[in-house]
């Protein structure tokens, strides 16, 4: 079985501005989350990404925000809060694939969709 929806045409602008996602495109996962490769989406934002191995845990630092978030959990560490969303970060094809509407809006942005060109808004 299939854990993800692999959907090819989906855009992310950020500030007006496409994201270009080089190896690994967006899709919709089984709880009809859309999944972006973290340190793009993070870096698009102005945002740090570091990996800790040992722990299998994504690290993203933003003026006074950090952010940590484990693989396979559907929760993260918000400066210090524990922030539950609706779905877990993945591992896919060696990128680390997390919920763009959570990290954004935890990076202080505004996230809109548009369904009809299938285009991820934020607005930082």
């Amino acid at each position: 079985t299939s854990f993800s929806v692999q959907i090819s045409d989906i855009s992310v602008l950020v500030n007006g501005v496409e994201v270009s996602f080089p190896d690994q495109v967006p899709y919709i996962n089984k709880d009809n989350r859309t999944m972006v490769p973290v340190r793009f989406i993070s870096e698009s934002l102005g945002a740090k990404v570091s990996w800790d191995n040992d722990n299998r845990m994504v690290i993203i630092e933003k003026e006074n925000t950090i952010i940590k978030l484990k693989i396979g959990e559907n929760k993260a560490d918000v400066n210090g809060e524990t922030i539950t969303f609706d779905t877990s970060a993945v591992i896919q094809n060696s990128r680390t694939m997390v919920p763009i509407r959570f990290i954004s809006e935890a990076l202080g942005a505004n996230v809109g969709w548009n369904q009809t060109t299938k285009t991820v808004i934020i607005d930082s």
